[in-house]
């Protein structure tokens, strides 16, 4: 039988040093000051910004866009910080009370629409780009989060994985305002979400692949 000196001596031979990662705040906000500059970058030279400042100037229309980015950033931070082994499951509910104030402002607003258009205000507004914005534009942001998430090796990586979906998808439905300052109609609103939601599936299942991927590592070993 081996002894318990042998066994450490073994196990630890070729075995490179683990380089210890930054706190999830701290590399929650750097990813997250990356993606303002970029963000910036693309507002300044291509939105409306005089359109998008009168509209903000709107106090529920202001309150939108700050439940819709606090609803990014606090799903980004939750991301983080659930990647982390030990981290408690709350954090899940992190970015949920702006989440549930960015549908009612939403909501609120589409109701505005209708009362407005008469029947034109369920579908007013509504069209196929703001969907494929935020598609082709969130899923390369998504992605980018959840390499950087996946050096954690989170041991529940589908909520993580979740998470960070809804960060970036809210994040770029929040720059989206910056290029579609209009007012949205009932479907206009769902076709965000679904959106978003489709951005959630795609990384819930990326997250079952990479969970499956690391048992099968540790079940070699």
């Amino acid at each position: 039988m081996i002894s318990t000196p042998d066994l450490i001596d073994k196990l630890s031979t070729g075995v490179s040093p683990i380089r210890r990662l930054l706190p999830p705040a701290f590399r929650a906000a750097l990813w997250l000051g990356a993606i303002i500059v970029i963000a910036g970058a693309a507002i300044f030279a291509w939105s409306d910004l005089p359109t998008v400042a009168r509209r903000a100037a709107r106090f529920d229309r202001a309150i939108e866009l700050f439940a819709m980015l606090a609803t990014g950033i606090g799903a980004v931070l939750a991301a983080f910080m659930l990647s982390v082994p030990g981290r408690s499951s709350r954090w899940l509910f992190l970015p949920l009370v702006p989440l549930v104030v960015w549908l009612a402002s939403s909501g609120a607003q589409c109701l505005h629409t209708l009362e407005a258009f008469g029947a034109q205000g369920w579908t007013r507004n509504a069209g196929s780009d703001c969907f494929k914005f935020i598609a082709l534009a969130g899923t390369p942001v998504t992605f980018s989060l959840l390499a950087l998430l996946a050096r954690a090796k989170p041991i529940a990586p589908v909520p993580v994985a979740v998470m960070a979906a809804l960060g970036a998808g809210s994040l770029t439905a929040f720059v989206l305002q910056f290029f579609h300052p209009i007012d949205a109609s009932f479907l206009d609103l769902a076709i965000h979400l679904a959106a978003v939601a489709l951005l959630a599936g795609l990384a819930a299942f990326a997250g079952r692949i990479a969970r499956a991927r690391w048992e099968r590592e540790l079940s070699g070993r």
